[in-house]
């Protein structure tokens, strides 16, 4: 299986779900269920959803997504880590200690 879409919200999920079940691709989304269980942060590989194709689907699905893809982007951008300061990191820590995380508690 191969990544091919990540919606921004519940409304976009629908319309690339319906888009591929139109042209009979086969799809699968990762994190359907958990990735709207809790609002919050959206992490990857956590609750991100993430919508999945076979190998020989890759092509036809991407053409029939490609009017819901931003015009201006550029085609599947390679993800680069970002650049985090020693400042950045500091401050991740002293947050988790001082203000418990962001997950709220019982």
């Amino acid at each position: 299986m191969i990544p091919v879409y990540k919606p921004r919200d519940d409304i976009e999920l629908a319309l690339v779900e319906s888009l591929l079940q139109a042209h009979e691709i086969p799809y699968f989304v990762h994190n359907r269920g958990f990735g709207g269980l809790y609002p919050g942060p959206q992490i990857d590989f956590y609750n991100v959803r993430t919508v999945m194709v076979p190998d020989s689907a890759v092509a036809a699905a991407r053409d029939a997504l490609a009017e819901l893809r931003d015009p201006d982007a550029e085609a599947a951008p390679e993800p680069q880590a970002p650049h985090v300061s020693v400042w950045h990191k500091v401050r991740v820590v002293a947050e988790t200690f001082l203000g418990g995380w962001f997950v709220p508690r019982r």
